[in-house]
């Protein structure tokens, strides 16, 4: 007992020694990012011609494979508007002779996850498994890819449940300022400004036979990419993977002629009028810069400052300093050709002339006023935190899944820290100015327009444009 008392007292003394020589007053310093080395893909091609990435990890005996079909709701050719939403949301609706119930009680019962998503240039068919039960997990997964049933009655079921989803939309002023800034943006014209939920919605006499020609022509081995990682040696993978989708057809690569977008003239202000509510949903923005551009890794760091972090300019201001909202952020999309900047908040309905007074503010002084420390804590914090997207076998497929869907270069991995590291506050203050450009940003609102109309216009933004509802995004009806 007298030794454990002594012990005790011991380590009382030495924490009370240790905390006299620290000084309390200021936060720690953040230490210099490590190099962080990536991991490297093993690149090969199936007999079919099917590439595949494979990124071999172990420790934990899991395996996350990511098939991308390269045709989105993006990328349909006219006449086939909305059909690449309606063939991912049937395609795991029946599968190799299995109902939808049948495929998930065996997914169910190996532990396994397997699910269909749709992008505006891919349709991924992704498949999560313990090395155990691969070999029958992937089969389902190899069913869902080249033997999809669309059993009629699903169809017609999908079909109701995405016009409940596009009702419900009009009802989210959230939703409703994201397309509207979109279409804003972009033009209703341009693929990036269309509503996909409405355009399949709109196609009452879609087939089975439609969805199995979409599949017949899309679904093939030179239109597709396979990204894995997983506990499984290379050659033990490629193995497999032969066996289980070699035998895809061939085909052709679907080719997407993407339009080039317009960059906005002059400052707009569109207003959509939501009665009564409590909130005003604020976007302003426009075309930003492209997936390759030269200064991608300073717009990062620059943005990171202005809007990208909760400890950012913008967030600091609207929500911290003002409290006007729950956050406030920016954002450089990446898409394929020029996605767009956008500066985004949900903010009470009575301060929305102030919210947009104090977001303008941030978007002029970007190019004015940045230090020395604020452009090295954006490096360390986008190089210290780049590391953790690539903890699990899912992350490192879904960080290389979203490269190749935006025409980002793989080799941006390897080089990231490093070009992250290198941007200057010379070159912060560059890239402002010539990217952030708030005379030219279309400013979308959506809110209650007797509210807040005549505070708006005293801000004195630009011309302004009022829509109902209906007009914003269309007629409820089919």
């Amino acid at each position: 007992m007298k030794t454990i008392i002594l012990a005790m007292c011991s380590l009382c003394l030495s924490a009370s020694v240790w905390a006299a020589g620290v000084d309390r007053s200021q936060p720690p310093k953040v230490g210099e990012p490590k190099t962080y080395r990536p991991l490297e893909p093993t690149r090969f091609t199936l007999s079919n011609g099917l590439e595949v990435l494979f990124f071999e990890k172990h420790g934990v005996p899991l395996m996350h494979l990511s098939a991308m079909i390269h045709t989105g709701s993006a990328d349909e050719k006219k006449g086939d508007e909305g059909l690449a939403t309606l063939v991912a949301e049937t395609l795991d609706e029946g599968a190799g002779g299995r109902t939808s119930l049948e495929l998930a009680d065996e997914i169910d019962y190996l532990g396994a996850d397997l699910r269909v998503e749709l992008d505006e240039h891919a349709i991924l068919v992704s498949l999560h498994s313990t090395v155990a039960n691969f070999d029958p997990a992937s089969n389902l997964f190899r069913d869902l890819l080249m033997r999809p049933d669309f059993p009629k009655k699903e169809l017609k079921r999908i079909q109701t449940e995405l016009y409940n989803e596009m009702l419900s939309t009009y009802d989210d002023p959230s939703n409703v300022a994201n397309l509207f800034f979109g279409k804003m943006v972009y033009g209703d014209a341009h693929p990036y400004g269309r509503w996909t939920t409405r355009l399949a919605v709109e196609r009452d006499n879609t087939s089975v036979s439609d969805l199995k020609r979409f599949h017949k022509a899309h679904f093939v081995a030179a239109n597709t990419t396979l990204v894995a990682a997983g506990a499984m040696k290379p050659d033990t993978f490629k193995g497999k993977l032969e066996a289980l989708l070699g035998k895809m057809p061939k085909g052709k690569a679907s080719k997407s002629d993407m339009p080039k977008a317009k960059q906005n003239g002059k400052r707009r202000v569109h207003l959509v009028n939501k009665p009564g509510a409590a909130q005003s949903c604020l976007r302003i923005g426009y075309l930003g810069i492209e997936p390759d551009h030269k200064d991608y890794f300073p717009v990062l760091v620059m943005n990171t400052i202005l809007g990208g972090s909760f400890s950012s300019r913008m967030n600091q201001n609207i929500r911290e300093e003002h409290g006007y909202a729950y956050g406030a952020r920016t954002r450089f999309i990446t898409r394929q050709g020029r996605g767009p900047f956008i500066a985004t908040s949900n903010v009470q309905t009575d301060v929305t002339d102030k919210a947009l007074k104090e977001m303008f503010s941030e978007l002029r002084e970007i190019s004015e006023t940045v230090s020395e420390e604020e452009v090295m804590r954006a490096r360390n914090y986008l190089s210290l935190g780049f590391p953790s997207q690539f903890q699990s076998v899912a992350g490192i497929v879904s960080y290389h899944v979203n490269l190749l869907h935006s025409g980002q270069p793989l080799s941006r991995t390897a080089e990231y820290a490093a070009s992250v590291q290198k941007v200057t506050l010379a070159d912060v203050v560059r890239v402002a100015k010539e990217h952030v450009k708030p005379q030219k940003m279309s400013v979308t609102i959506v809110g209650d327009r007797a509210a807040i109309e005549k505070g708006v216009t005293s801000l004195k933004l630009g011309p302004m444009t009022h829509y109902e509802l209906e007009e914003a995004l269309g007629p409820k009806s089919r």
